[in-house]
């Protein structure tokens, strides 16, 4: 369901903001995103955006994210809402989001999220001449699929970074109607 031009931007957003460095801030920041119902801790205040995409259906729809980086990685968060027509599939994410960066999944686990299903996973790919590694979870939750990710350089894995990862998923709370 995640589509091509969605990872493309976001991996061309994330390399750029890891080649170019980052403000470094000491102390994570609580976001709050009331339209998209849902809380995290994030190195610095995110920038949001929106972009439209298509599912398999062909049935477009709009996706949110809020991004920041520190001078390891991004962080980036996204959300979509799905219609009662459609269904859709945390593996087929998965792999969609896997094939998408021509990446090897080195790592899963379902896992969940206030009874929720989710996916924890670790990508290896390749952009230009860096190796880059993509922890991610993805949640379906009541209609509404959240997407979030850590890109970072895969000689920084550390860990460090695992740290600063679980302090960012595990800060992850959603507000359910």
């Amino acid at each position: 369901m995640q589509k091509k031009t969605t990872l493309a931007i976001f991996l061309l957003l994330a390399l750029a903001a890891l080649a170019s460095g980052f403000q470094n801030s000491p102390e994570w920041v609580k976001y709050t995103s009331v339209e998209g119902r849902y809380n995290v801790l994030l190195p610095q205040q995110p920038k949001l955006g929106t972009q439209e995409g298509t599912a398999a259906t062909g049935e477009k729809m709009q996706q949110y994210t809020a991004q920041a980086s520190d001078p390891d990685g991004l962080f980036w968060i996204a959300y979509f809402d799905y219609g009662t027509s459609m269904t859709f599939s945390l593996e087929n994410a998965r792999a969609g989001a896997v094939a998408n960066i021509k990446g090897t999944l080195l790592n899963e686990q379902a896992i969940s999220l206030g009874g929720y299903a989710g996916r924890d996973f670790k990508v290896a790919a390749k952009f230009q001449d860096m190796d880059i590694l993509l922890r991610a979870r993805i949640y379906d939750i009541g209609g509404r699929v959240y997407i979030l990710q850590h890109l970072f350089k895969k000689v920084d894995d550390s860990p460090r970074i695992t740290e600063k990862t679980n302090r960012f998923f595990d800060s992850f709370k959603v507000t359910v109607r």
